[in-house]
Protein backbone atom coordinates (compact mmCIF):
# COMPACT_ATOMS: atom_id res chain seq x y z
CA UNK A 1 0.00 0.00 0.00
CA UNK A 2 2.82 2.38 0.94
CA UNK A 3 4.59 1.62 -2.33
CA UNK A 4 1.45 2.39 -4.38
CA UNK A 5 1.00 5.72 -2.61
CA UNK A 6 4.63 6.58 -3.25
CA UNK A 7 4.21 5.87 -6.97
CA UNK A 8 1.01 7.93 -7.10
CA UNK A 9 2.55 10.98 -5.42
CA UNK A 10 5.71 10.68 -7.52
CA UNK A 11 3.69 10.67 -10.75
CA UNK A 12 1.57 13.60 -9.58
CA UNK A 13 4.65 15.61 -8.64
CA UNK A 14 6.22 14.84 -12.01
CA UNK A 15 3.12 16.02 -13.90
CA UNK A 16 3.01 19.25 -11.89
CA UNK A 17 6.67 19.95 -12.65
CA UNK A 18 6.09 19.15 -16.31
CA UNK A 19 3.14 21.55 -16.42
CA UNK A 20 5.17 24.35 -14.82
CA UNK A 21 8.06 23.75 -17.21
CA UNK A 22 5.68 23.78 -20.18
CA UNK A 23 4.16 27.08 -19.03
CA UNK A 24 7.61 28.63 -18.54
CA UNK A 25 8.68 27.43 -21.98
CA UNK A 26 5.58 28.99 -23.54
CA UNK A 27 6.20 32.27 -21.72
CA UNK A 28 9.81 32.32 -22.96
CA UNK A 29 8.66 31.49 -26.50
CA UNK A 30 6.19 34.39 -26.44
CA UNK A 31 8.77 36.88 -25.17
CA UNK A 32 11.52 35.78 -27.53
CA UNK A 33 9.73 34.75 -30.71
CA UNK A 34 6.23 36.21 -30.82
CA UNK A 35 6.20 39.65 -29.20
CA UNK A 36 9.11 41.31 -31.04
CA UNK A 37 7.96 43.08 -34.21
CA UNK A 38 4.56 41.36 -34.23
CA UNK A 39 1.35 43.19 -35.18
CA UNK A 40 -1.26 44.01 -32.53
CA UNK A 41 -3.09 40.75 -33.21
CA UNK A 42 -1.20 37.67 -34.31
CA UNK A 43 -1.93 33.94 -34.57
CA UNK A 44 0.84 31.47 -33.78
CA UNK A 45 1.35 27.79 -33.04
CA UNK A 46 2.97 26.16 -30.04
CA UNK A 47 3.39 22.39 -29.78
CA UNK A 48 0.76 21.80 -32.45
CA UNK A 49 -1.88 24.10 -30.94
CA UNK A 50 -2.98 27.48 -32.24
CA UNK A 51 -3.03 30.59 -30.04
CA UNK A 52 -3.69 34.29 -30.47
CA UNK A 53 -1.62 37.22 -29.26
CA UNK A 54 -3.34 40.50 -28.58
CA UNK A 55 -1.36 43.60 -27.68
CA UNK A 56 -2.45 46.76 -25.93
CA UNK A 57 -4.46 49.21 -28.03
CA UNK A 58 -2.70 52.28 -26.65
CA UNK A 59 -1.88 53.57 -30.13
CA UNK A 60 -1.60 57.23 -31.12
CA UNK A 61 -5.37 57.53 -31.70
CA UNK A 62 -6.34 55.82 -28.44
CA UNK A 63 -6.93 59.03 -26.51
CA UNK A 64 -9.10 60.44 -29.29
CA UNK A 65 -11.16 57.24 -29.15
CA UNK A 66 -11.29 57.49 -25.35
CA UNK A 67 -12.52 61.09 -25.58
CA UNK A 68 -15.09 60.19 -28.25
CA UNK A 69 -16.51 57.44 -26.07
CA UNK A 70 -16.75 59.74 -23.08
CA UNK A 71 -18.53 62.45 -25.09
CA UNK A 72 -20.86 59.91 -26.71
CA UNK A 73 -21.75 58.42 -23.33
CA UNK A 74 -22.77 61.87 -22.12
CA UNK A 75 -24.65 63.12 -25.18
CA UNK A 76 -26.45 60.20 -26.88
CA UNK A 77 -30.01 60.17 -25.50
CA UNK A 78 -30.78 56.45 -25.89
CA UNK A 79 -28.84 54.68 -23.16
CA UNK A 80 -28.36 51.33 -24.87
CA UNK A 81 -26.79 53.08 -27.87
CA UNK A 82 -24.21 54.95 -25.83
CA UNK A 83 -20.59 53.93 -26.47
CA UNK A 84 -19.08 52.32 -23.40
CA UNK A 85 -16.37 54.53 -21.88
CA UNK A 86 -13.11 52.89 -20.86
CA UNK A 87 -12.97 54.90 -17.62
CA UNK A 88 -9.70 54.23 -15.80
CA UNK A 89 -9.05 50.81 -17.34
CA UNK A 90 -7.37 50.07 -20.65
CA UNK A 91 -9.27 47.94 -23.19
CA UNK A 92 -6.79 45.12 -22.61
CA UNK A 93 -7.37 45.15 -18.84
CA UNK A 94 -11.11 45.02 -19.44
CA UNK A 95 -10.68 42.08 -21.78
CA UNK A 96 -8.55 40.13 -19.30
CA UNK A 97 -11.16 40.55 -16.61
CA UNK A 98 -14.02 39.60 -18.88
CA UNK A 99 -12.28 36.46 -20.15
CA UNK A 100 -11.93 35.33 -16.55
CA UNK A 101 -15.57 36.23 -15.93
CA UNK A 102 -16.58 34.03 -18.87
CA UNK A 103 -14.85 31.04 -17.30
CA UNK A 104 -16.58 31.68 -13.96
CA UNK A 105 -20.02 31.88 -15.60
CA UNK A 106 -19.37 28.87 -17.85
CA UNK A 107 -19.56 30.98 -21.01
CA UNK A 108 -17.87 29.44 -24.02
CA UNK A 109 -14.97 31.72 -24.96
CA UNK A 110 -11.24 31.58 -25.73
CA UNK A 111 -9.25 30.58 -22.65
CA UNK A 112 -6.80 33.09 -21.22
CA UNK A 113 -3.44 31.31 -21.29
CA UNK A 114 -0.82 33.97 -20.55
CA UNK A 115 -0.88 37.70 -20.00
CA UNK A 116 1.21 40.66 -18.99
CA UNK A 117 0.61 44.38 -18.66
CA UNK A 118 0.64 45.03 -22.41
CA UNK A 119 -0.44 41.74 -23.98
CA UNK A 120 -2.45 38.57 -23.56
CA UNK A 121 -2.54 35.12 -25.14
CA UNK A 122 -5.72 33.11 -25.71
CA UNK A 123 -6.56 29.75 -27.18
CA UNK A 124 -7.91 29.55 -30.71
CA UNK A 125 -11.61 28.65 -30.82
CA UNK A 126 -12.31 28.70 -34.55
CA UNK A 127 -13.24 31.15 -37.29
CA UNK A 128 -15.47 34.18 -36.95
CA UNK A 129 -19.17 33.63 -37.53
CA UNK A 130 -18.99 36.38 -40.13
CA UNK A 131 -16.57 34.35 -42.26
CA UNK A 132 -18.33 31.07 -41.53
CA UNK A 133 -21.82 32.21 -42.49
CA UNK A 134 -20.67 33.73 -45.77
CA UNK A 135 -19.41 30.29 -46.81
CA UNK A 136 -22.67 28.56 -45.94
CA UNK A 137 -25.23 27.68 -48.62
CA UNK A 138 -27.99 30.30 -48.76
CA UNK A 139 -30.60 27.90 -47.35
CA UNK A 140 -28.55 27.29 -44.18
CA UNK A 141 -27.78 30.85 -43.15
CA UNK A 142 -31.02 31.58 -41.32
CA UNK A 143 -30.78 28.48 -39.13
CA UNK A 144 -27.22 29.39 -38.22
CA UNK A 145 -28.34 32.90 -37.25
CA UNK A 146 -30.95 31.34 -34.95
CA UNK A 147 -28.19 29.26 -33.36
CA UNK A 148 -26.23 32.44 -32.69
CA UNK A 149 -29.32 34.10 -31.24
CA UNK A 150 -29.88 31.17 -28.86
CA UNK A 151 -26.28 31.54 -27.70
CA UNK A 152 -26.82 35.23 -26.96
CA UNK A 153 -30.03 34.60 -25.02
CA UNK A 154 -28.44 31.73 -23.08
CA UNK A 155 -25.47 33.93 -22.15
CA UNK A 156 -27.85 36.63 -20.95
CA UNK A 157 -29.63 34.10 -18.74
CA UNK A 158 -26.26 33.20 -17.21
CA UNK A 159 -25.66 36.86 -16.43
CA UNK A 160 -23.07 37.61 -19.10
CA UNK A 161 -23.39 40.68 -21.33
CA UNK A 162 -20.92 41.02 -24.17
CA UNK A 163 -21.92 44.50 -25.20
CA UNK A 164 -22.54 44.30 -28.93
CA UNK A 165 -22.57 40.81 -30.55
CA UNK A 166 -21.66 41.49 -34.12
CA UNK A 167 -21.04 38.39 -36.22
CA UNK A 168 -17.32 39.02 -36.00
CA UNK A 169 -17.53 38.79 -32.19
CA UNK A 170 -18.63 35.16 -32.23
CA UNK A 171 -16.50 32.18 -33.20
CA UNK A 172 -17.47 28.79 -34.59
CA UNK A 173 -15.22 25.80 -34.01
CA UNK A 174 -14.67 22.80 -36.28
CA UNK A 175 -17.08 20.93 -33.97
CA UNK A 176 -19.79 23.55 -34.42
CA UNK A 177 -19.37 25.08 -30.95
CA UNK A 178 -20.02 28.81 -30.65
CA UNK A 179 -17.73 30.99 -28.56
CA UNK A 180 -17.78 34.71 -27.88
CA UNK A 181 -14.73 36.94 -27.81
CA UNK A 182 -13.39 40.48 -28.20
CA UNK A 183 -14.42 41.96 -24.86
CA UNK A 184 -12.80 45.40 -24.90
CA UNK A 185 -15.78 47.00 -23.20
CA UNK A 186 -18.31 46.34 -20.47
CA UNK A 187 -21.81 47.73 -21.08
CA UNK A 188 -22.68 47.51 -17.39
CA UNK A 189 -20.37 50.47 -16.74
CA UNK A 190 -23.12 52.81 -17.94
CA UNK A 191 -26.36 50.84 -18.25
CA UNK A 192 -28.51 48.35 -16.38
CA UNK A 193 -29.06 44.71 -17.29
CA UNK A 194 -32.20 45.35 -19.34
CA UNK A 195 -30.50 48.05 -21.36
CA UNK A 196 -27.51 45.77 -21.93
CA UNK A 197 -29.86 43.10 -23.32
CA UNK A 198 -31.44 45.61 -25.70
CA UNK A 199 -28.01 46.81 -26.79
CA UNK A 200 -26.87 43.29 -27.68
CA UNK A 201 -30.02 42.49 -29.65
CA UNK A 202 -29.86 45.77 -31.55
CA UNK A 203 -26.27 45.25 -32.66
CA UNK A 204 -27.04 41.64 -33.54
CA UNK A 205 -29.86 42.82 -35.82
CA UNK A 206 -27.53 45.35 -37.46
CA UNK A 207 -24.96 42.64 -38.09
CA UNK A 208 -27.15 39.81 -39.39
CA UNK A 209 -28.97 42.15 -41.76
CA UNK A 210 -25.84 41.96 -43.91
CA UNK A 211 -26.23 38.20 -44.51
CA UNK A 212 -29.99 37.53 -44.49
CA UNK A 213 -32.48 38.39 -47.21
CA UNK A 214 -35.74 40.26 -46.62
CA UNK A 215 -37.85 37.14 -46.13
CA UNK A 216 -35.37 35.74 -43.62
CA UNK A 217 -35.23 39.04 -41.75
CA UNK A 218 -39.01 38.95 -41.50
CA UNK A 219 -38.82 35.45 -40.02
CA UNK A 220 -36.17 36.69 -37.62
CA UNK A 221 -38.52 39.47 -36.55
CA UNK A 222 -41.21 36.92 -35.67
CA UNK A 223 -38.65 34.87 -33.76
CA UNK A 224 -37.47 37.89 -31.78
CA UNK A 225 -41.05 38.83 -31.03
CA UNK A 226 -41.61 35.39 -29.57
CA UNK A 227 -38.39 35.03 -27.59
CA UNK A 228 -37.46 38.48 -26.33
CA UNK A 229 -38.61 39.60 -22.93
CA UNK A 230 -41.25 42.32 -22.91
CA UNK A 231 -38.86 44.74 -21.16
CA UNK A 232 -36.27 44.27 -23.91
CA UNK A 233 -38.83 44.89 -26.64
CA UNK A 234 -40.11 47.97 -24.86
CA UNK A 235 -36.62 49.44 -24.69
CA UNK A 236 -35.96 48.72 -28.36
CA UNK A 237 -39.27 50.26 -29.39
CA UNK A 238 -38.08 53.64 -28.11
CA UNK A 239 -37.16 54.21 -31.76
CA UNK A 240 -40.85 54.93 -32.36
CA UNK A 241 -40.34 58.17 -30.46
CA UNK A 242 -37.76 59.21 -33.05
CA UNK A 243 -39.70 58.07 -36.11
CA UNK A 244 -39.93 61.52 -37.74
CA UNK A 245 -36.20 62.05 -37.50
CA UNK A 246 -35.51 58.51 -38.70
CA UNK A 247 -37.87 59.02 -41.65
CA UNK A 248 -35.92 62.12 -42.65
CA UNK A 249 -32.66 60.17 -42.56
CA UNK A 250 -34.31 57.40 -44.56
CA UNK A 251 -35.22 59.98 -47.22
CA UNK A 252 -31.57 61.01 -47.61
CA UNK A 253 -30.26 57.46 -47.17
CA UNK A 254 -28.50 57.35 -50.57
CA UNK A 255 -26.15 60.05 -49.31
CA UNK A 256 -25.34 58.43 -45.98
CA UNK A 257 -22.50 56.09 -45.08
CA UNK A 258 -22.90 52.31 -45.10
CA UNK A 259 -22.73 51.85 -41.33
CA UNK A 260 -25.27 54.59 -40.69
CA UNK A 261 -27.63 53.02 -43.23
CA UNK A 262 -27.38 49.64 -41.50
CA UNK A 263 -28.14 51.32 -38.20
CA UNK A 264 -31.10 53.10 -39.77
CA UNK A 265 -32.47 49.93 -41.36
CA UNK A 266 -32.23 48.15 -38.01
CA UNK A 267 -34.35 50.83 -36.32
CA UNK A 268 -37.11 50.46 -38.93
CA UNK A 269 -36.87 46.67 -38.68
CA UNK A 270 -37.54 46.96 -34.95
CA UNK A 271 -40.44 49.38 -35.41
CA UNK A 272 -42.07 47.13 -38.02
CA UNK A 273 -41.52 43.77 -36.36
CA UNK A 274 -41.57 44.08 -32.58
CA UNK A 275 -44.92 44.17 -30.83
CA UNK A 276 -45.42 44.46 -27.08
CA UNK A 277 -48.75 42.65 -27.34
CA UNK A 278 -47.17 39.48 -28.73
Amino acid sequence: MYFKKLIFFSCTFFLILQSITHANDLHFFILEKILPNSPRIKAFEWHGKKYWLKKSTLHKFYYLEWLGREIGALTIPITFLKPTPYRTKSPLDIEKGRLLQCEQLNIKCPRLVEYDKDWLITTDEGVSSEDFIRRLPANQKYEFVLKLLRTILDNQKKGFYHGRYYLRDMLISSKGEISVFDFEENPLYIMNLEEAKAREIFHFIVSVSTVLNKAEMQKLGACLNKNLEKKTKKLLLIFKDYKKMLTFFDFIKPYLGRDFVRFLDATFFIIRNLDLCK
